[in-house]
This record gives C-alpha cells, structure tokens and sequence, in this order.
C-alpha cells in the first residue's frame, strides 16, 4: 500500500511540473532575457547612462534617473537588492501600468486594487548575490540599466476606493496581463510571466530598436 502511495504521489507531482511547463508555453509574455538586455542596453546607450553600478548606494547618484515612489496606483515592497530608481520613461510607462489596470477594474465594476514592485535598479553586486538564490535572477540582466520594472502577481494591496465587486485573485491576475499585453502590442515594453517568483518582469522598449 505504502509503495503504491509513492507512485501516486510521483504521478501527482510529473502532473504539476507538467502544468506548469504548458502554462508557462501558453502566456503571450515570452520575451527571454536577452531581449531584455538588448532594449535596456539601447536606452542606456541613447541615454547615456553612467550604468551598471558596482553599488547600490551608487544608484541614487546616477545622472539620468529618478526616484519611483508608492502611489494611489502601485506599491513599493522592500527592496533589499534594488533601488526604486528608474529612467523617466520607464517610470513614466510604470505610471500608465498602475493608471490603466485600476481604470479596467473600476471599468468592470470592480474594487481597486494597487500593483506591488518588487525590483527596480540593481547594482552588479547586489546582482550576483540575488543570483545565488534565485534562479530566475541572470548575472547579466537588464535589472543593472535602469529601465527594467518587476510587478509581483502573488497578491495585490487594497486601494484607495472600496465601491464596487471586490475581485477575485484570477481577474486581477488577467486584468494585470492584459494590461501588460496591451503596451507591449504598442511596442512600450517587453515582458515575461516569471512564474517561480510569481511576477511580470518588464523593460521599456527602446524607440531605436
């Protein structure tokens, strides 16, 4: 009884790693690493940033970026490994993110809900080190030239306004990716649906290319 348990649970766990290998196939948001890096290093180019930077500290010195702060549309978490800077058209693209999926909430009748960043600029140091433990973080990514943009997908805080439907944890899931899609059929960004880490990583995309 005990060895047809185990089969069972063999079975079970080859069916969720299936699962998730087909889901992953099946998002639109596909654009792998190095196209991340190949728009993030034209903007940094066009723009003429000082980047990457040894240091975090570093970050926050660097000429051509802005501060990003937590807003009625979106949420800071605890940056350990990033700083909330960015360029100010990806900033500017991260704003019109947050506008746009709560103007579709409230549009279906919803709650508002705001997104929550969980990466912004990293320094090559702090790169390496989330590396070693993440293996969705690439020691050469796009996260080092200031126009990359992580969105968690693991949960959403309340917003400012509680009229309405309160959505459940899928719509916010689609309305988040069909936002996302949205800009990137405009060509303002390039993404992928980073399923370990349960979030949308994004890099604005580069007029030039």
């Amino acid at each position: 009884m005990k060895k047809r348990m185990l089969m069972i649970s063999s079975l079970f766990s080859v069916y969720v790693g299936c699962f998730v290998s087909t889901k992953l196939d099946t998002s639109a948001m596909r654009d792998h690493n190095h196209k991340h890096l190949k728009h993030a290093n034209c903007i940094a180019k066009d723009r003429k940033l000082a980047l990457p930077k040894s240091l975090l500290s570093e970050i926050s010195q660097t000429e051509g970026l802005v501060s990003v702060e937590s807003n009625h549309a979106y949420t800071l978490a605890t940056m350990t490994h990033s700083k909330p800077y960015l360029t100010p058209n990806a900033k500017n693209l991260l704003d019109d993110i947050g506008h746009r999926f709560q103007k579709k909430l409230k549009s279906k009748g919803y709650q508002s809900r705001k997104l929550r960043i969980t990466s912004l600029t990293r320094s090559q140091k702090s790169q390496i080190q989330l590396s070693k433990g993440n293996a969705n973080a690439a020691k050469n990514s796009a996260h080092l030239l200031g126009s990359t943009i992580d969105i968690s997908y693991a949960r959403f805080p309340k917003g400012d306004s509680h009229i309405g439907i309160s959505p459940s944890y899928e719509v916010l899931v689609d309305t988040l990716e069909q936002t996302l899609l949205e800009f990137r059929d405009a060509k303002r960004l390039v993404g992928i649906k980073e399923y370990r880490q349960k979030c949308f990583h994004i890099t604005l995309h580069c007029p030039s290319l």
